[in-house]
């Protein structure tokens, strides 16, 4: 990777900055946002399967799968920044992971066209339905989005033997708790395995492999599948 294309790269991934350029304290917040005012509370009501806030209070089982996008608020709130700096570095942090994502996809697709891995990587970042996903910090679309280009480009590596099983099971782990934030709206995680069987199928060669890696993916994120399956099955009664 040349120097321009770093460089154009580390600037695409420093968009979020602006969006508080001479709004000095002023955070992206409201009742659909998923950015808390106590990060470290927050997070920490995700590691309960109840929340007892309000009334008797309520199933929390899929807030859980939450854990691992409110981690990244929790570092910076920790070491004291500010609620405006906490909520930039989380958004640079998933803005930049998305956009390297397809940026990786787009070097594996077209590996002698830089341009259009940098035309591509942003047309997947910056486009209508992620302004709404940004506008609102949606911890379900931020971790779909981030995830296909992910695995897409796991399967092609694998199937082309670019990269060895054990590499691949060690990345789908760690993509693995990537994609959990999905599972705060299960269907989105639904939509993450479909695509994910889909391109297993198209590169049927590591079909084995592609097996492996979603058996990895499904028992990292039992923590929230497990809960989150025994309520809604646990109170489905008889007709």
């Amino acid at each position: 990777m040349n120097r321009l294309i770093k460089s154009v790269l580390v600037v695409l991934c420093l968009i979020p900055v602006v969006w508080f350029l001479g709004r000095p304290g002023v955070l992206i917040d409201g009742s659909d946002t998923n950015f808390p005012l106590d990060p470290v509370g927050w997070f920490g009501r995700r590691l309960f399967v109840w929340n007892s806030a309000l009334n008797a209070g309520y199933d929390f089982s899929a807030s859980t799968a939450g854990t691992v996008f409110h981690l990244v608020q929790v570092v910076p709130s920790l070491v004291g920044a500010s609620l405006q700096v906490t909520e930039i570095i989380s958004l640079v942090f998933w803005f930049s992971a998305i956009l390297l994502a397809a940026f990786f996809l787009a070097r594996t697709l077209v590996p002698k066209n830089p341009m259009l891995q940098i035309l591509f990587a942003s047309i997947y970042a910056i486009n209508p339905y992620m302004f709404n996903t940004w506008e609102n910090a949606k911890v379900s679309n931020i971790s779909l989005v981030l995830a296909l280009p992910l695995f897409v480009n796991l399967i092609i590596s694998l199937n082309q033997n670019k990269i060895s099983l054990a590499k691949g099971i060690l990345l789908s782990t760690f993509f693995g708790l990537l994609i959990s934030g999905a599972g705060i709206n299960p269907a989105y995680f639904v939509v993450f395995s479909l695509v994910f069987w889909i391109c297993a199928i198209v590169y049927w060669k590591s079909i084995f492999k592609s097996i492996l890696m979603f058996l990895i993916v499904i028992l990292v994120n039992a923590f929230w599948i497990l809960p989150t399956g025994n309520f809604v099955f646990g109170n489905i009664g008889p007709f």
